[in-house]
């Protein structure tokens, strides 16, 4: 009973065209998010100054001034308004407004500041903030540049200090780097970052497939003909759940797969003998709770209300967890959608890995038993309670029986 409704389901998703936006939602992001393969590279030593031991703070202005050099030379700023890259190209004012800044914090001009960004022979180390500029002072400047920037760019306070974490020299980036052929096999890199852009996706469209399911259902007044089966609540939700959770992973697989292919290849290229199971188990390990719970959520709230409330309520929490992230690289806390928006750097992986397995355990249980309250609305409704119109569902009982 349990596989001919799960069959059916999946039938019924296949014509919904929900999913097929869904579908075209997931594909492009993938595109533009992660389209560009971003290879593991050798850290070259000449990148790199010489070794200083230096405060945290001290070390977030070198990181910024590092960052500005690249990106005002370029005019292209990378942000992340609510998790999602996009790349800014300043008008002529506002990028003058930034040179303004750049003379301010270093004693260079805007052209002097570009001829050494893009000099080859020099690196970040030949630009220092002034020593007359405070830590506080610095930090002002970078809250109007990133105001400049529409917010979300690296120059936030909280990014900065969370990019200390980074290495700063060549020893900890060859460390790094040796970490990421040893432990990750160049395909473990690829699967994290992979979820941070595939989980703020999957965080909140989900829930549109559930409500669709739910909402329909009602419309087409299918309770009449549904609740009269003899299969269990628990077999009747039970199928439709496993059916939208693998229509929801199956272009996941694809994608996934997609990219693991170039992981391998540039793991061979580097003589590393790639994983090729670490992408999916941290698809599944690490990707798969923030489905579950978004798909769970829609469930429940849909069989509750019998509405589209769900995808406000989700939707809600989506935007709270995305927004809480105090940087993109390394931050679980309570968030639905762990972010880790970097390709390698393990060691800083090993220190959140502990606090991801309860985060992702949590949310594995928070869409259990948000699923368990599910099957016991749909059943009390088959019972004739709970919001349910009796004389409809005594009628459609007695027309059963007969």
């Amino acid at each position: 009973m349990f596989f001919t409704l799960f069959l059916k389901e999946c039938k019924e998703i296949l014509r919904s065209i929900t999913y097929y936006m869904f579908l075209l939602c997931t594909v492009l992001f993938y595109m533009t998010q992660l389209g560009s393969f971003e290879p593991v590279s050798e850290p070259v030593k000449e990148a790199f100054g010489e070794r200083e031991e230096v405060s945290r703070e001290e070390q977030a202005m070198k990181s910024a001034i590092g960052r500005l050099m690249v990106e005002f030379s370029a005019n292209q700023y990378s942000t992340y308004p609510f998790g999602f890259i996009k790349e800014v190209k300043l008008g002529g004012e506002d990028q003058e407004k930034v040179g303004q800044i750049v003379e301010k914090l270093t004693g260079y001009s805007p052209e002097e500041f570009i001829l050494i960004a893009t000099d080859m022979e020099k690196s970040n180390d030949d630009v220092q903030v002034l020593r007359s500029i405070s830590y506080e002072e610095f930090m002002e400047e970078m809250k109007n540049l990133d105001e400049l920037l529409g917010g979300g760019s690296y120059y936030e306070e909280d990014s900065l200090l969370g990019n200390t974490d980074f290495p700063d020299n060549y020893e900890e980036a060859r460390k790094e780097y040796e970490r990421v052929l040893e432990k990750d096999q160049v395909t473990g890199a690829y699967g994290r970052i992979f979820c941070d852009y595939m989980g703020i996706l999957m965080g909140i469209l989900p829930v549109f497939l559930a409500v669709t399911r739910g909402v329909r259902d009602k419309r087409a007044k299918a309770s009449q003909v549904i609740f009269a089966k003899k299969a269990s609540s628990f077999t009747i939700q039970a199928s439709r759940y496993a059916a939208n959770l693998t229509m929801i992973f199956l272009p996941l697989l694809i994608l996934s797969t997609m990219l693991n292919s170039q992981a391998m290849y540039l793991a061979n290229v580097l003589s590393v003998k790639g994983n090729l199971w670490y992408m999916y188990l941290y698809l599944l390990c690490w990707l798969m709770p923030t489905v579950m719970t978004s798909l769970s959520v829609g469930f429940f709230i849909t069989e509750l209300t019998e509405g589209p409330l769900a995808i406000l309520i989700q939707g809600g929490f989506w935007f709270y967890t995305i927004l809480a992230a105090k940087k993109l690289t390394g931050y679980v806390g309570t968030s639905l959608v762990p972010r880790f928006n970097s390709v390698g750097y393990y060691s800083i992986y090993e220190k959140m890995k502990p606090a991801l397995i309860s985060n992702r355990l949590g949310y594995l249980f928070i869409s259990i038993l948000l699923f368990a309250l599910t099957v016991l609305v749909y059943e009390k409704k088959r019972r004739g309670g709970l919001l349910y119109d009796r004389a409809l569902l005594s009628n459609t009982k007695n027309q059963s029986k007969t």
